[in-house]
Protein backbone atom coordinates (compact mmCIF):
# COMPACT_ATOMS: atom_id res chain seq x y z
CA UNK A 1 0.00 0.00 0.00
CA UNK A 2 1.82 3.12 -1.08
CA UNK A 3 -0.20 5.41 -0.27
CA UNK A 4 -0.88 7.76 3.46
CA UNK A 5 -3.65 5.10 4.91
CA UNK A 6 -0.32 3.65 5.85
CA UNK A 7 0.22 6.69 8.08
CA UNK A 8 -3.45 6.79 9.21
CA UNK A 9 -3.60 3.28 10.49
CA UNK A 10 -0.30 3.97 12.58
CA UNK A 11 -2.60 7.71 13.97
CA UNK A 12 0.72 9.12 12.73
CA UNK A 13 -1.73 11.14 10.45
CA UNK A 14 -1.27 15.48 11.48
CA UNK A 15 -3.93 16.20 8.93
CA UNK A 16 -2.36 18.97 7.34
CA UNK A 17 -3.91 18.32 4.10
CA UNK A 18 -0.83 18.29 1.94
CA UNK A 19 -1.39 14.64 0.56
CA UNK A 20 -5.00 16.22 -1.23
CA UNK A 21 -2.91 18.94 -3.06
CA UNK A 22 -0.25 16.62 -4.00
CA UNK A 23 -1.89 13.97 -5.81
CA UNK A 24 -1.63 13.75 -9.41
CA UNK A 25 -5.16 12.00 -9.57
CA UNK A 26 -7.08 13.90 -6.93
CA UNK A 27 -8.08 10.39 -5.55
CA UNK A 28 -7.54 12.13 -1.70
CA UNK A 29 -9.67 13.94 -0.09
CA UNK A 30 -9.39 15.29 3.56
CA UNK A 31 -12.23 15.07 5.69
CA UNK A 32 -13.38 15.24 9.34
CA UNK A 33 -13.50 12.15 11.33
CA UNK A 34 -15.61 12.00 14.45
CA UNK A 35 -13.97 8.66 15.89
CA UNK A 36 -9.97 10.27 15.06
CA UNK A 37 -11.27 13.96 16.76
CA UNK A 38 -9.30 15.47 13.33
CA UNK A 39 -9.11 15.56 9.95
CA UNK A 40 -7.81 12.55 7.88
CA UNK A 41 -7.34 11.58 4.16
CA UNK A 42 -9.99 9.93 2.49
CA UNK A 43 -8.83 7.20 -0.52
CA UNK A 44 -10.93 6.81 -3.56
CA UNK A 45 -9.28 3.59 -4.50
CA UNK A 46 -10.44 3.33 -8.11
CA UNK A 47 -8.91 6.58 -9.33
CA UNK A 48 -5.23 5.77 -6.64
CA UNK A 49 -2.31 4.70 -8.55
CA UNK A 50 -0.33 4.36 -5.73
CA UNK A 51 2.25 6.19 -7.08
CA UNK A 52 3.54 6.85 -3.78
CA UNK A 53 3.34 10.55 -3.74
CA UNK A 54 1.38 11.36 -0.80
CA UNK A 55 3.30 9.19 1.18
CA UNK A 56 6.65 10.52 0.13
CA UNK A 57 4.94 14.53 0.95
CA UNK A 58 3.12 13.63 4.41
CA UNK A 59 5.40 14.46 7.25
CA UNK A 60 3.48 12.14 9.88
CA UNK A 61 5.00 8.76 9.07
CA UNK A 62 8.91 9.86 8.15
CA UNK A 63 10.71 12.67 8.03
CA UNK A 64 14.41 13.66 7.55
CA UNK A 65 14.97 16.99 9.26
CA UNK A 66 18.59 16.62 8.46
CA UNK A 67 17.77 16.92 4.95
CA UNK A 68 15.38 19.30 5.10
CA UNK A 69 17.64 22.07 6.92
CA UNK A 70 20.41 21.31 3.98
CA UNK A 71 17.35 21.95 1.41
CA UNK A 72 16.42 24.65 3.15
CA UNK A 73 19.34 26.75 4.30
CA UNK A 74 21.85 24.76 2.01
CA UNK A 75 23.58 23.35 5.33
CA UNK A 76 23.06 22.68 9.09
CA UNK A 77 22.26 24.92 11.60
CA UNK A 78 24.91 26.13 14.22
CA UNK A 79 22.85 25.32 16.56
CA UNK A 80 20.88 22.24 16.45
CA UNK A 81 18.01 22.86 19.34
CA UNK A 82 17.28 26.12 18.15
CA UNK A 83 17.95 25.92 14.23
CA UNK A 84 19.24 28.27 11.68
CA UNK A 85 18.73 31.99 13.53
CA UNK A 86 19.57 35.16 12.04
CA UNK A 87 17.88 37.34 14.59
CA UNK A 88 15.69 37.26 17.79
CA UNK A 89 13.20 39.89 18.40
CA UNK A 90 10.79 40.59 21.40
CA UNK A 91 8.04 42.31 19.52
CA UNK A 92 4.83 43.90 18.84
CA UNK A 93 2.48 46.24 16.62
CA UNK A 94 2.80 49.77 17.10
CA UNK A 95 -1.04 49.86 16.60
CA UNK A 96 -3.35 49.42 19.79
CA UNK A 97 -5.85 47.27 18.53
CA UNK A 98 -4.03 45.11 16.38
CA UNK A 99 -2.24 43.88 19.94
CA UNK A 100 -5.02 43.74 21.84
CA UNK A 101 -6.83 41.54 19.36
CA UNK A 102 -4.26 39.42 18.14
CA UNK A 103 -3.07 36.04 20.23
CA UNK A 104 -0.43 38.06 21.40
CA UNK A 105 1.54 41.29 20.16
CA UNK A 106 0.09 41.12 16.71
CA UNK A 107 3.39 40.73 15.01
CA UNK A 108 2.29 38.05 12.35
CA UNK A 109 -0.69 40.42 11.32
CA UNK A 110 1.62 43.11 11.32
CA UNK A 111 4.58 41.16 8.58
CA UNK A 112 1.65 39.73 6.48
CA UNK A 113 0.16 43.65 5.93
CA UNK A 114 3.66 45.21 5.05
CA UNK A 115 3.44 42.21 2.39
CA UNK A 116 0.13 43.76 0.77
CA UNK A 117 1.31 47.09 1.36
CA UNK A 118 4.37 46.25 -0.56
CA UNK A 119 2.93 44.51 -3.32
CA UNK A 120 5.00 41.09 -2.49
CA UNK A 121 1.89 38.97 -1.80
CA UNK A 122 -1.42 38.64 -3.65
CA UNK A 123 -2.94 36.29 -0.69
CA UNK A 124 -2.15 34.90 3.19
CA UNK A 125 -2.91 31.39 3.67
CA UNK A 126 -4.09 31.56 7.34
CA UNK A 127 -6.02 29.70 9.66
CA UNK A 128 -10.01 29.96 10.84
CA UNK A 129 -9.82 31.17 14.49
CA UNK A 130 -13.69 31.09 15.31
CA UNK A 131 -15.94 28.18 14.49
CA UNK A 132 -19.00 26.13 15.92
CA UNK A 133 -17.43 22.84 15.60
CA UNK A 134 -13.99 22.16 14.93
CA UNK A 135 -15.73 19.88 11.99
CA UNK A 136 -15.58 23.75 10.30
CA UNK A 137 -11.86 24.16 10.63
CA UNK A 138 -10.27 25.46 7.34
CA UNK A 139 -7.76 27.56 5.19
CA UNK A 140 -8.63 30.87 5.34
CA UNK A 141 -7.22 33.39 1.69
CA UNK A 142 -7.21 36.71 2.65
CA UNK A 143 -6.40 39.01 -0.34
CA UNK A 144 -6.16 42.48 1.61
CA UNK A 145 -4.55 43.80 4.92
CA UNK A 146 -8.13 44.63 5.46
CA UNK A 147 -9.41 41.03 5.75
CA UNK A 148 -6.68 39.92 7.93
CA UNK A 149 -8.19 41.84 10.82
CA UNK A 150 -10.98 39.79 10.40
CA UNK A 151 -9.13 36.60 10.94
CA UNK A 152 -6.43 37.51 14.38
CA UNK A 153 -6.13 35.09 17.40
CA UNK A 154 -5.50 31.43 17.24
CA UNK A 155 -7.28 27.68 16.70
CA UNK A 156 -5.62 25.08 18.70
CA UNK A 157 -7.36 22.43 17.01
CA UNK A 158 -6.47 20.11 13.47
CA UNK A 159 -6.40 23.06 10.86
CA UNK A 160 -6.14 21.76 7.28
CA UNK A 161 -4.53 24.80 6.11
CA UNK A 162 -2.43 22.70 3.01
CA UNK A 163 -5.72 20.98 1.55
CA UNK A 164 -6.39 23.77 -1.15
CA UNK A 165 -2.73 24.81 -1.90
CA UNK A 166 -2.69 23.44 -4.71
CA UNK A 167 -5.54 25.32 -6.00
CA UNK A 168 -4.30 28.20 -4.52
CA UNK A 169 -1.17 28.16 -6.27
CA UNK A 170 -2.84 27.92 -9.75
CA UNK A 171 -4.75 31.05 -8.64
CA UNK A 172 -2.53 33.43 -7.30
CA UNK A 173 0.86 33.72 -8.09
CA UNK A 174 2.84 35.04 -4.74
CA UNK A 175 1.06 33.86 -1.32
CA UNK A 176 2.26 33.60 2.47
CA UNK A 177 1.62 30.97 4.45
CA UNK A 178 1.03 31.03 8.28
CA UNK A 179 1.38 27.05 9.61
CA UNK A 180 2.27 24.81 12.27
CA UNK A 181 5.94 22.99 12.33
CA UNK A 182 4.22 20.11 10.73
CA UNK A 183 2.37 21.70 8.14
CA UNK A 184 6.23 23.76 7.20
CA UNK A 185 7.67 20.04 7.07
CA UNK A 186 4.87 18.65 4.87
CA UNK A 187 5.33 21.42 2.45
CA UNK A 188 9.14 21.40 2.34
CA UNK A 189 8.73 17.66 1.46
CA UNK A 190 5.95 18.17 -1.24
CA UNK A 191 8.19 20.84 -2.80
CA UNK A 192 10.39 18.65 -4.19
CA UNK A 193 7.65 17.24 -6.44
CA UNK A 194 6.52 20.41 -6.73
CA UNK A 195 9.39 22.95 -7.30
CA UNK A 196 7.41 25.56 -8.82
CA UNK A 197 5.20 26.04 -5.66
CA UNK A 198 8.85 27.74 -3.73
CA UNK A 199 8.11 30.52 -6.26
CA UNK A 200 4.74 31.06 -5.41
CA UNK A 201 5.61 31.04 -1.50
CA UNK A 202 6.79 34.50 -0.63
CA UNK A 203 7.25 33.70 2.74
CA UNK A 204 6.47 31.15 5.34
CA UNK A 205 5.23 32.09 8.86
CA UNK A 206 5.96 29.27 11.47
CA UNK A 207 4.07 29.52 14.44
CA UNK A 208 5.73 28.16 17.79
CA UNK A 209 3.74 24.94 18.37
CA UNK A 210 3.51 23.10 21.76
CA UNK A 211 1.05 20.33 20.24
CA UNK A 212 -2.24 20.49 18.58
CA UNK A 213 -5.39 19.32 20.42
CA UNK A 214 -8.09 16.79 19.25
CA UNK A 215 -11.51 17.61 19.14
CA UNK A 216 -12.01 15.23 22.17
CA UNK A 217 -10.38 18.34 24.20
CA UNK A 218 -13.58 20.77 22.88
CA UNK A 219 -16.05 18.12 23.39
CA UNK A 220 -15.47 17.00 27.10
CA UNK A 221 -14.39 21.28 28.12
CA UNK A 222 -17.97 21.48 27.06
CA UNK A 223 -19.22 18.82 28.77
CA UNK A 224 -17.74 20.07 31.84
CA UNK A 225 -19.66 23.12 31.52
CA UNK A 226 -22.81 21.30 31.02
CA UNK A 227 -23.68 23.61 27.75
CA UNK A 228 -25.81 21.67 25.01
CA UNK A 229 -23.88 21.59 21.94
CA UNK A 230 -27.24 22.75 20.30
CA UNK A 231 -26.50 26.49 22.18
CA UNK A 232 -23.20 27.48 20.93
CA UNK A 233 -23.01 29.93 18.21
CA UNK A 234 -19.09 29.85 18.46
CA UNK A 235 -16.33 29.12 19.71
CA UNK A 236 -12.71 31.24 20.03
CA UNK A 237 -9.87 29.37 21.34
CA UNK A 238 -8.16 32.88 22.90
CA UNK A 239 -9.66 36.24 23.06
CA UNK A 240 -9.18 39.05 25.56
CA UNK A 241 -6.10 40.54 27.02
CA UNK A 242 -2.81 38.75 27.25
CA UNK A 243 -3.17 36.03 27.72
CA UNK A 244 -6.17 35.55 27.22
CA UNK A 245 -9.32 32.83 28.01
CA UNK A 246 -11.42 30.64 26.16
CA UNK A 247 -14.72 32.00 24.95
CA UNK A 248 -17.64 30.40 24.00
CA UNK A 249 -20.51 32.42 22.98
CA UNK A 250 -23.86 31.08 22.88
CA UNK A 251 -27.19 31.53 20.84
CA UNK A 252 -28.37 33.76 23.15
CA UNK A 253 -25.49 36.15 23.30
CA UNK A 254 -23.79 35.14 26.72
CA UNK A 255 -20.00 34.59 26.73
CA UNK A 256 -18.76 32.19 28.73
CA UNK A 257 -14.62 32.82 29.37
CA UNK A 258 -12.85 29.72 30.44
CA UNK A 259 -9.40 28.61 30.87
CA UNK A 260 -8.20 25.89 28.22
CA UNK A 261 -7.98 22.87 31.21
CA UNK A 262 -7.04 19.55 31.75
CA UNK A 263 -8.65 17.92 28.93
CA UNK A 264 -6.34 19.76 26.65
CA UNK A 265 -3.43 18.69 28.26
CA UNK A 266 -4.13 15.48 27.77
CA UNK A 267 -5.38 15.13 24.18
CA UNK A 268 -2.98 16.05 21.93
CA UNK A 269 -2.49 13.88 18.33
CA UNK A 270 -0.68 11.24 19.05
CA UNK A 271 1.75 12.27 16.20
CA UNK A 272 2.88 15.42 18.33
CA UNK A 273 4.12 13.19 21.18
CA UNK A 274 7.09 12.47 18.55
CA UNK A 275 7.16 16.25 16.91
CA UNK A 276 11.11 17.43 17.91
CA UNK A 277 10.66 21.08 16.27
CA UNK A 278 8.46 23.73 18.78
CA UNK A 279 10.30 26.11 17.40
CA UNK A 280 9.02 25.71 13.87
CA UNK A 281 12.79 25.61 12.27
CA UNK A 282 12.30 25.55 8.84
CA UNK A 283 10.01 28.55 8.72
CA UNK A 284 11.06 31.75 7.25
CA UNK A 285 9.99 33.60 10.61
CA UNK A 286 9.07 31.64 13.62
CA UNK A 287 6.54 33.51 16.27
CA UNK A 288 5.33 32.86 19.42
CA UNK A 289 4.24 34.10 22.46
CA UNK A 290 6.68 36.22 25.09
CA UNK A 291 7.47 34.10 27.67
CA UNK A 292 9.90 36.23 29.60
CA UNK A 293 6.96 38.02 30.94
CA UNK A 294 4.11 37.45 32.14
CA UNK A 295 2.10 40.69 32.29
CA UNK A 296 1.44 43.79 29.75
CA UNK A 297 -1.04 43.85 26.94
CA UNK A 298 1.27 40.92 25.09
CA UNK A 299 4.24 40.84 23.18
CA UNK A 300 5.85 38.37 20.71
CA UNK A 301 8.78 36.42 20.34
CA UNK A 302 10.30 36.59 16.42
CA UNK A 303 13.07 34.21 15.13
CA UNK A 304 14.52 35.45 12.07
CA UNK A 305 15.41 32.30 9.99
CA UNK A 306 15.64 33.72 6.82
CA UNK A 307 17.39 37.25 5.94
CA UNK A 308 14.84 39.01 3.53
CA UNK A 309 11.93 39.03 6.45
CA UNK A 310 13.85 41.78 7.71
CA UNK A 311 12.32 43.98 5.19
CA UNK A 312 8.72 43.39 6.05
CA UNK A 313 9.10 44.31 9.97
CA UNK A 314 7.73 47.51 9.63
CA UNK A 315 5.25 49.18 12.33
CA UNK A 316 6.70 46.51 14.67
CA UNK A 317 8.17 47.24 18.10
CA UNK A 318 10.43 45.24 18.56
CA UNK A 319 13.85 44.68 20.88
CA UNK A 320 16.64 42.66 19.83
CA UNK A 321 17.35 40.01 22.23
CA UNK A 322 20.17 37.10 22.70
CA UNK A 323 19.04 34.02 21.14
CA UNK A 324 19.36 31.67 24.03
CA UNK A 325 17.07 33.56 26.10
CA UNK A 326 15.04 31.09 23.83
CA UNK A 327 15.76 28.29 26.16
CA UNK A 328 13.69 30.17 28.89
CA UNK A 329 11.24 31.55 27.12
CA UNK A 330 9.83 27.85 26.31
CA UNK A 331 11.44 26.06 28.38
CA UNK A 332 13.00 23.95 25.68
CA UNK A 333 14.12 20.87 27.72
CA UNK A 334 10.99 20.23 29.28
CA UNK A 335 8.52 21.03 26.34
CA UNK A 336 10.50 19.99 23.56
CA UNK A 337 10.56 16.65 22.29
CA UNK A 338 13.71 16.92 20.64
CA UNK A 339 15.36 13.69 22.22
CA UNK A 340 14.06 11.19 19.77
CA UNK A 341 15.84 7.66 21.06
CA UNK A 342 13.82 9.05 24.52
CA UNK A 343 10.88 9.36 23.20
CA UNK A 344 11.03 5.79 20.56
CA UNK A 345 12.21 4.11 24.09
CA UNK A 346 9.01 5.10 26.04
CA UNK A 347 6.98 4.22 23.07
CA UNK A 348 8.06 0.47 22.51
CA UNK A 349 6.98 0.60 26.23
CA UNK A 350 3.39 1.04 25.19
CA UNK A 351 3.38 -0.30 22.49
CA UNK A 352 3.12 2.80 19.83
CA UNK A 353 3.98 2.60 16.42
CA UNK A 354 6.74 5.15 16.00
CA UNK A 355 7.32 7.55 12.71
CA UNK A 356 10.50 7.45 11.32
CA UNK A 357 13.09 10.65 12.39
CA UNK A 358 16.49 11.40 11.22
CA UNK A 359 17.46 13.98 14.12
CA UNK A 360 20.65 15.91 14.32
CA UNK A 361 23.53 13.54 16.00
CA UNK A 362 24.66 16.65 17.93
CA UNK A 363 21.64 16.41 20.27
CA UNK A 364 22.75 13.64 22.93
CA UNK A 365 19.18 12.33 25.51
CA UNK A 366 20.17 12.70 28.90
CA UNK A 367 18.34 11.08 32.08
CA UNK A 368 15.92 13.57 32.07
CA UNK A 369 15.03 13.49 28.60
CA UNK A 370 13.87 10.02 29.25
CA UNK A 371 11.80 10.99 32.29
CA UNK A 372 10.31 14.01 30.08
CA UNK A 373 9.00 11.12 27.54
CA UNK A 374 7.77 8.67 30.26
CA UNK A 375 5.68 11.16 32.21
CA UNK A 376 4.59 12.86 28.80
CA UNK A 377 3.40 9.75 27.34
CA UNK A 378 1.27 9.41 30.45
CA UNK A 379 -0.05 12.68 29.83
CA UNK A 380 -0.60 11.50 26.15
CA UNK A 381 -2.30 8.05 27.79
CA UNK A 382 -4.61 10.05 30.07
CA UNK A 383 -7.14 11.60 27.03
CA UNK A 384 -10.09 10.06 28.61
CA UNK A 385 -9.42 9.59 32.52
CA UNK A 386 -11.67 11.51 34.81
CA UNK A 387 -11.33 15.36 36.26
CA UNK A 388 -10.08 13.95 39.47
CA UNK A 389 -6.97 11.24 37.98
CA UNK A 390 -5.81 14.01 35.54
CA UNK A 391 -5.17 17.28 38.10
CA UNK A 392 -3.70 14.17 40.97
CA UNK A 393 -1.23 13.07 37.77
CA UNK A 394 -0.37 16.93 36.74
CA UNK A 395 0.02 17.68 40.27
CA UNK A 396 2.71 14.97 40.58
CA UNK A 397 3.94 15.54 36.97
CA UNK A 398 4.71 19.44 38.47
CA UNK A 399 6.27 18.33 41.26
CA UNK A 400 8.60 16.04 39.14
CA UNK A 401 9.31 18.43 36.44
CA UNK A 402 10.20 20.47 39.55
CA UNK A 403 12.61 18.80 41.32
CA UNK A 404 13.98 16.53 39.04
CA UNK A 405 13.82 18.13 35.02
CA UNK A 406 13.99 21.95 35.52
CA UNK A 407 16.15 21.58 38.81
CA UNK A 408 17.80 18.35 38.99
CA UNK A 409 18.35 17.31 42.89
CA UNK A 410 21.81 17.29 42.59
CA UNK A 411 21.87 20.48 41.35
CA UNK A 412 19.73 22.21 43.96
CA UNK A 413 21.58 20.74 46.84
CA UNK A 414 24.47 22.43 45.34
CA UNK A 415 22.46 25.83 44.98
CA UNK A 416 23.52 28.74 47.24
CA UNK A 417 21.43 31.86 47.52
CA UNK A 418 22.65 34.63 46.21
CA UNK A 419 23.06 37.84 48.33
CA UNK A 420 22.76 41.68 46.73
CA UNK A 421 26.00 42.74 45.87
CA UNK A 422 25.14 45.52 43.50
CA UNK A 423 26.16 49.29 44.78
CA UNK A 424 22.25 49.99 44.30
CA UNK A 425 20.41 49.75 47.51
CA UNK A 426 17.23 47.21 46.59
CA UNK A 427 14.34 47.65 48.57
CA UNK A 428 11.05 45.03 48.39
CA UNK A 429 7.70 46.56 49.47
CA UNK A 430 4.96 43.84 49.14
CA UNK A 431 1.31 43.55 49.40
CA UNK A 432 0.95 46.72 46.87
CA UNK A 433 -2.17 45.82 45.66
CA UNK A 434 -4.02 49.20 44.54
CA UNK A 435 -6.85 47.29 42.68
CA UNK A 436 -9.90 50.34 42.74
CA UNK A 437 -8.05 51.82 45.38
CA UNK A 438 -6.29 55.15 44.58
CA UNK A 439 -5.70 56.40 48.18
CA UNK A 440 -3.54 52.90 47.90
CA UNK A 441 -1.78 53.94 44.86
CA UNK A 442 -1.13 57.26 46.18
CA UNK A 443 0.07 55.71 49.63
CA UNK A 444 2.55 53.83 47.42
CA UNK A 445 4.14 56.63 45.34
CA UNK A 446 4.98 59.03 48.01
CA UNK A 447 6.25 55.67 50.06
CA UNK A 448 8.63 54.89 47.28
CA UNK A 449 9.20 59.18 46.75
CA UNK A 450 10.59 59.20 49.97
CA UNK A 451 12.56 56.69 50.04
CA UNK A 452 13.96 57.61 46.77
CA UNK A 453 14.36 60.80 48.68
CA UNK A 454 16.50 59.20 51.69
CA UNK A 455 18.63 56.98 50.07
CA UNK A 456 19.09 58.71 46.23
CA UNK A 457 19.07 55.66 43.49
CA UNK A 458 16.85 52.70 44.73
CA UNK A 459 15.82 49.50 43.10
CA UNK A 460 12.39 48.81 44.01
CA UNK A 461 10.68 45.21 44.27
CA UNK A 462 7.24 45.22 44.39
CA UNK A 463 4.43 42.44 44.99
CA UNK A 464 1.14 42.40 43.98
CA UNK A 465 -1.94 40.51 42.57
CA UNK A 466 -2.71 42.84 40.49
CA UNK A 467 0.73 43.20 38.65
CA UNK A 468 -1.47 45.10 35.47
CA UNK A 469 -2.82 47.91 37.81
CA UNK A 470 0.68 49.47 38.79
CA UNK A 471 1.78 52.60 37.12
CA UNK A 472 4.75 51.77 34.30
CA UNK A 473 8.22 52.76 36.07
CA UNK A 474 11.53 51.73 34.66
CA UNK A 475 12.68 51.92 38.50
CA UNK A 476 10.28 49.45 39.40
CA UNK A 477 10.17 45.80 38.99
CA UNK A 478 6.58 44.64 39.59
CA UNK A 479 6.03 40.74 40.32
CA UNK A 480 2.86 39.18 40.11
CA UNK A 481 2.39 36.81 42.91
CA UNK A 482 -0.69 35.30 43.42
CA UNK A 483 -1.78 33.87 47.36
CA UNK A 484 -0.72 30.72 46.22
CA UNK A 485 2.92 31.30 45.10
CA UNK A 486 2.99 32.80 48.56
CA UNK A 487 1.81 29.38 50.53
CA UNK A 488 4.45 27.33 48.58
CA UNK A 489 7.25 29.79 49.15
CA UNK A 490 6.82 29.70 52.85
CA UNK A 491 6.03 26.19 53.20
CA UNK A 492 9.06 25.55 51.01
CA UNK A 493 11.01 28.31 54.06
CA UNK A 494 9.41 26.16 56.83
CA UNK A 495 10.94 23.39 56.07
CA UNK A 496 14.37 24.87 54.98
CA UNK A 497 14.22 26.43 58.94
CA UNK A 498 13.33 23.76 60.47
CA UNK A 499 15.97 21.39 59.36
CA UNK A 500 18.41 24.22 59.51
CA UNK A 501 17.81 24.49 63.43
CA UNK A 502 19.09 21.11 63.97
CA UNK A 503 22.28 22.32 61.28
CA UNK A 504 20.87 20.66 58.26
CA UNK A 505 20.70 23.38 55.55
CA UNK A 506 18.38 22.18 52.37
CA UNK A 507 19.75 25.84 50.52
CA UNK A 508 17.88 24.52 47.52
CA UNK A 509 14.29 25.10 49.19
CA UNK A 510 15.56 28.77 48.87
CA UNK A 511 15.64 28.54 44.98
CA UNK A 512 12.46 29.87 44.98
CA UNK A 513 11.29 33.11 42.71
CA UNK A 514 9.94 34.64 45.68
CA UNK A 515 12.22 34.03 48.45
CA UNK A 516 14.93 34.84 45.71
CA UNK A 517 13.97 38.59 45.32
CA UNK A 518 13.44 37.97 49.44
CA UNK A 519 17.10 37.36 49.72
CA UNK A 520 18.38 39.85 47.44
CA UNK A 521 16.41 42.91 49.12
CA UNK A 522 18.60 45.16 51.65
CA UNK A 523 15.04 46.30 53.18
CA UNK A 524 11.86 44.74 53.14
CA UNK A 525 8.49 46.65 53.80
CA UNK A 526 4.90 44.81 54.30
CA UNK A 527 2.64 47.67 53.15
CA UNK A 528 -0.54 45.72 54.33
CA UNK A 529 -2.39 48.99 53.97
CA UNK A 530 -5.33 49.98 56.62
CA UNK A 531 -5.26 47.97 58.89
CA UNK A 532 -3.46 44.11 60.52
CA UNK A 533 -5.68 43.05 63.41
CA UNK A 534 -8.09 39.51 64.06
CA UNK A 535 -11.49 40.96 63.44
CA UNK A 536 -11.42 39.40 59.94
CA UNK A 537 -10.60 36.15 61.61
CA UNK A 538 -8.21 33.43 61.41
CA UNK A 539 -7.75 32.96 58.27
CA UNK A 540 -6.77 36.91 57.56
CA UNK A 541 -4.53 36.57 59.90
CA UNK A 542 -2.65 34.22 58.01
CA UNK A 543 -2.84 35.63 54.94
CA UNK A 544 -1.19 39.30 56.30
CA UNK A 545 0.93 37.63 58.96
CA UNK A 546 2.87 34.88 55.92
CA UNK A 547 4.30 38.42 54.31
CA UNK A 548 6.34 39.01 57.56
CA UNK A 549 7.05 35.49 58.71
CA UNK A 550 9.05 35.50 55.32
CA UNK A 551 11.71 37.56 56.20
CA UNK A 552 11.66 36.71 59.53
CA UNK A 553 12.46 33.28 59.15
CA UNK A 554 15.23 34.55 57.11
CA UNK A 555 16.79 36.48 59.72
CA UNK A 556 15.80 39.41 58.12
CA UNK A 557 14.05 42.78 59.61
CA UNK A 558 11.28 43.79 58.24
CA UNK A 559 9.18 47.25 58.58
CA UNK A 560 5.17 46.67 59.01
CA UNK A 561 3.77 50.09 57.18
CA UNK A 562 -0.11 50.05 58.12
CA UNK A 563 -2.36 52.56 59.77
CA UNK A 564 -3.72 50.41 62.88
CA UNK A 565 -1.74 47.17 64.45
CA UNK A 566 -3.68 44.82 66.77
CA UNK A 567 -5.08 43.80 69.15
CA UNK A 568 -4.22 40.51 69.37
CA UNK A 569 -6.55 38.45 71.93
CA UNK A 570 -6.92 35.20 71.02
CA UNK A 571 -3.90 32.45 71.75
CA UNK A 572 -3.15 31.60 68.56
CA UNK A 573 -2.86 34.89 67.40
Amino acid sequence: MMNVMRVLEKKMCTGCGICESICPTKAIEIVYNENFGHFIPKIDNEKCTECGLCLQSCSGGEIDHLALQKNKFGQLPENPILGHIEKVYISHSLQKDLQENGASGGSVTVILTNLFNQKKIEAAVIANTTVTTVSENRAVVVTSAKELNQNQSSNYTNVPILKDLGNILQKYNHIALVALPCQIHALQKAIAFKPEWNNKIVLTIGLICGGVYSNNAVKRHIQSINLPRKEINSISFRQGKWPGRMVIKTKTGKMIKSRRGQFFITNYLRRCFFCNDLLNELADVSVGDNWLKDRGNGENIIIIRNKKVLSYLQNLHKTEIDSNKLYSAYRIDSRRRKYFKANKLVAKLWGWPIPKIQTDPRIKAKFKHYLISFLDSLQFQMGNANTKHIRRFLKMKNIIDHFFIKNSILKLLRWKPEMNENKQLTILISESDVVGNKGAVAMLNLLMKLLQEQFGDVNFIVTSMHRNNHPTNDEIQVLNTNGQAFDIALVKLWIWWLFSQIGIKFNFLLNDKILKHYLAADIIISASGISFNEDFGFIKIYHFSKFIQIPLLLGKKVVKFTQTIGPFNSLYN
